[in-house]
């Protein structure tokens, strides 16, 4: 977002050398931005500067170029004048040459272009000077030369001088060069208004006419437009124009090489047709910071922080940059070169939780474990649809106890089925009982139950483990503290993280955790309430649910019912403020910034995200298996976690089985990489940490 009355500067430096014949000389406009310096080249250009001047933009909203009260304002409009003193031996010309590669400055992470106007006038001292490449005065140029190697490969062209040599003779040139800096109008569109925070966007529409909207001529084209004598300016397009160089971030060095045109297919595998390289994931391209992503058999998103290897996997809605563990650095801590599934990962395998018969233990960190009961019922039992808790036993006054709702229309019989859920166990209708039995799945012989107590009905049992209910569950359970116990997983990251990436244990060491943004890690205990694999088809729901269905989780539910496609893409949505794991979250709590991938991560990554497909090129493979944070399912007996298997696949496991580790931190935005990295293995990005 642009706002009004932003300071921002920048400083032009003019540096010059007469030239000889044939030589070639650069000077640089020199661009400073909060405190940090960055470079423009200004190449083959022979003149000397009679003065060096700051240019100041106090007002980077954008302005009409053709206000003259706009244009004349110093607060708005930077101007720098040159002026230009000839050498009676130019036969050949002088190009003005302006070239920048892969500069911007970033609004909130918006790339903003600045207009540069350039105006010629002729200062000679005789008739024999002109300007061959504008036949009028106060022309505002910008041409992209593909082909010119004198500055790199961006350039452009904000004027040609020559003197005449009609009469044999080279004459002297004489000129000034005026330019001018602002934001444009035409060059950046605005929603509404240019004032207090509008998102600028990229879409400068289609050209109207030749000459608009154009950064790349055909010699043809080019000559065409000379030749008409006129005034004309050729908009500068995202991406393509005048833009100040700024450090290179994790942000910038995201989004600067992203592919816009393959359309995913999350049902598949990433591979050359379906996404190897970065995206935008789908619904999300007009968001302040759209989420970018990695995906397939990438090679470019390697980066050293804290003296370990990671992998770049996507941006976050905040701008920060997610990135998984992939080892320790290799070649002296300057590469990232690990190839094994052991080098990949922390040293040591974890169990997500070490224990696994309750819903509960999916939990990142866990909730009350009401544990699965597989007593076969007394043969004759009564079951009921609903219960009631209170002074029920005559024997017994003063002791609340359960008995079943008989409401004479079918509410208790003595088959258990999709609608009787709760028994005491006992032969006679009217029993009473302390502890009651609730039916969520049964096989064959197999039962399965849980036991409730002191006047517990099943919805504040789910709450109690997954943190789900409605609003008169959890105003009943008010009191209740979730999430109260870490699992195994989180306590050994954490502790990973504290010794290696804090100077906790040793004092020496760099805290490295002012580099990281506290974003959100996403254990998603959310029932879905469509498809097979639904909260209301399973024996948890109490009104007509399936004793014969596993309870799904989320990703899980999705997973199952082949959900995703074109369409139906990865979320990075989080429904419960009790699984948004964070440091800042005082319900979902993390000690460190830290956590895992979720399975929708995975599928962005280039998994499978319908089938039992292998995939063992795209970049997140290893050859071996690693948890994921997201919950699969409860079959009954035992609960499953996501993970990385050793082909790839996106499949799961019981919590209690061995799974590796790898840990998840995201970087903050803004957070720079130190200059000369390209990404790969052997030459990886550095966090800048001064």
């Amino acid at each position: 977002m642009i706002k009004s009355k932003k300071q921002m500067f920048i400083v032009i430096g003019v540096f010059a050398l007469v030239m000889l014949l044939s030589t070639v000389t650069y000077a640089f406009f020199n661009y400073t931005r909060t405190g940090v310096q960055n470079t423009i080249r200004v190449g083959r250009i022979s003149f000397i500067s009679r003065q060096t001047e700051t240019i100041s933009l106090t007002n980077l909203f954008p302005i009409d170029p053709t206000n003259t009260s706009d244009m004349n304002d110093p607060d708005k409009v930077g101007t720098l004048e040159i002026e230009i003193v000839g050498d009676t031996d130019y036969q050949n010309g002088i190009e003005y040459l302006i070239s920048t590669v892969n500069s911007s400055i970033s609004s909130n992470g918006k790339r903003v272009p600045i207009s540069i106007d350039v105006t010629i006038e002729d200062l000679g001292t005789n008739s024999d000077n002109y300007f061959t490449a504008r036949n009028s005065k106060n022309a505002t140029i910008y041409k992209r030369l593909s082909g010119d190697s004198v500055v790199g490969d961006q350039q452009i062209l904000v004027g040609y001088i020559k003197p005449n040599t009609t009469s044999g003779t080279a004459e002297g040139v004489n000129g000034k060069i005026t330019i001018k800096a602002y934001l444009d109008e035409n060059n950046i569109l605005i929603s509404d208004t240019y004032n207090n925070g509008e998102t600028p966007t990229d879409n400068l529409g289609t050209p109207a006419s030749l000459g608009e909207g154009k950064t790349v001529f055909t010699t043809a084209e080019w000559n065409a437009l000379q030749s008409t004598g006129a005034s004309f300016k050729v908009k500068v397009e995202a991406n393509e124009g005048i833009w100040v160089e700024e450090p290179l971030t994790s942000y910038t060095q995201i989004i600067r090489n992203v592919d816009t045109e393959t359309t995913i297919n999350f049902a598949n595998i990433s591979s050359s047709s379906n996404g190897e390289g970065l995206y935008i994931l789908p619904g999300t391209e007009s968001d302040q910071y759209p989420i970018y992503y990695y995906r397939g058999a990438v090679t470019n998103n390697n980066v050293i922080f804290g003296d370990y290897c990671w992998q770049m996997v996507r941006t976050t809605d905040t701008g920060g940059i997610k990135m998984i563990y992939n080892g320790e650095a290799t070649g002296n801590g300057t590469t990232c070169e690990n190839t094994t599934a052991e080098s990949r990962q922390l040293a040591s395998t974890s169990a997500f939780n070490s224990q696994s018969q309750s819903v509960a233990d999916v939990g990142y960190m866990k909730n009350t474990r009401y544990l699965y009961q597989s007593t076969a019922p007394t043969s004759g039992v009564y079951y009921g649809t609903s219960i009631e808790y209170g002074e029920y036993d005559t024997s017994n006054p003063g002791t609340n106890v359960y008995r079943l709702v008989d409401d004479g229309n079918g509410s208790v019989g003595t088959t258990l089925d999709a609608d009787h859920h709760y028994s005491c166990n006992s032969v006679a209708a009217t029993g009473t009982c302390t502890t009651i039995r609730y039916y969520y799945y049964v096989s064959g012989t197999t039962y399965r139950y849980i036991n409730l107590i002191g006047g517990e009905e099943i919805e504040d049992a789910i709450y109690k483990m997954t943190g789900n209910g409605d609003a008169e569950t959890k105003a009943r359970n008010s009191s209740y503290v979730l999430n109260n116990t870490d699992s195994t997983v989180k306590t050994a990251i954490e502790s990973w993280f504290r010794t290696n990436l804090t100077n906790e244990v040793d004092n020496t060491k760099r805290n490295y955790v002012n580099f990281l943004e506290d974003t959100v890690y996403c254990n998603d205990r959310s029932y879905q309430t469509t498809g097979s694999g639904a909260y209301t088809n399973s024996g948890w729901n109490p009104n007509g649910g399936s004793l014969r269905n596993y309870l799904y989780f989320g990703s899980g539910n999705r997973a199952r019912n082949n959900w995703y496609s074109t369409t139906n893409v990865p979320t990075t949505a989080c429904p419960n403020e009790t699984d948004r794991f964070s440091v800042s979250s005082s319900v979902a709590h993390l000690n460190y910034p830290v956590g895992l991938l979720t399975a929708d991560e995975i599928v962005m990554a280039g998994a499978s995200g319908n089938s039992n497909i292998s995939n063992n090129t795209y970049y997140l493979y290893t050859g071996n298996y690693y948890w994921y944070l997201s919950p699969t399912y409860f079959d009954g007996s035992y609960a499953y976690e996501f993970l990385v298997t050793s082909s790839g696949t996106l499949s799961h496991n019981y919590v209690g089985g061995s799974g590796g580790l790898r840990p998840v931190v995201s970087l903050k935005l803004g957070t720079e990489f130190e200059t000369g990295g390209d990404g790969t293995g052997t030459n990886p990005y550095v966090v800048k940490y001064e």
